[in-house]
């Protein structure tokens, strides 16, 4: 794994987003309390199109070349950007659905 690809890219950008704003004590709190779930859902998608924009931009305008700087190039960072956020909303249905079936959640709920 000598290359950083769009789809490494794109991936470690929604994972560490992801991770970063439920975990880090003070940046969890503030991100709770500022939006509701759908809310924090599409900042998170708006983000990752923001990293690929970023992504292809630099491949385009730097000596670091993570993609070729055209059409296809575009269209491998559009993929990447995509299958990044199909994963994120899967990992978020399933993240809700781990709460629902939940023992700890049911019991709190009665």
């Amino acid at each position: 794994m000598n290359e950083l690809t769009p789809y490494l890219i794109s991936s470690l950008a929604g994972l560490l987003l992801s991770i970063g704003l439920e975990v880090i004590p003070k940046l969890n709190e503030w991100w709770a309390s500022r939006w509701t779930r759908q809310q924090r859902s599409l900042i998170i998608v708006i983000l990752m199109v923001f990293v690929g924009f970023a992504v292809y931009g630099l491949s385009c305008y730097s000596p670091y070349v993570y993609t070729t700087c055209d059409t296809d190039g575009a269209w491998r960072v559009a993929n990447a950007v995509g299958l990044a956020i199909v994963a994120y909303v899967s990992s978020q249905a399933g993240h809700k659905g781990a709460k629902v079936f939940s023992p700890m959640e049911r019991s709190n709920a009665d």
